[in-house]
C-alpha cells in the first residue's frame, strides 16, 4: 500500500484552535502522514510540528499575486 501523505501548504499560527482537530477529523482518519510547508519566520514549537513527517520551510514573498503570475506563466 503506497504511503498517504497530506501536505499542509498555510500557517500554523492558529494551532491552538485548529491542530487537535485537525488531527483527529482528517490526518488520523485518512492514516497519513503530515508535510508542512510554512514560512521560514514561523515558530515551530505546536503540534504541526510535532507531528509532521516532513517539514519544508521558504521565504514568504512579499507579493503573492506576482509569485501566482509567475507561477501560472502570465499577468492576469
Amino acid at each position: 500500500m503506497n504511503p498517504r501523505i497530506l501536505i499542509y501548504f498555510t500557517s500554523t499560527r492558529e494551532h491552538a484552535i485548529t491542530g487537535e482537530l485537525f488531527f483527529k477529523n482528517v490526518l488520523k482518519p485518512l492514516n497519513a502522514d503530515l508535510a508542512l510547508c510554512v514560512n521560514d519566520q514561523e515558530d515551530d514549537t505546536n503540534i504541526f510540528y510535532k507531528h509532521a513527517k516532513y517539514i519544508w520551510k521558504a521565504k514568504q514573498p512579499e507579493n503573492f499575486e506576482a509569485e501566482f503570475d509567475k507561477i501560472a506563466g502570465n499577468t492576469h
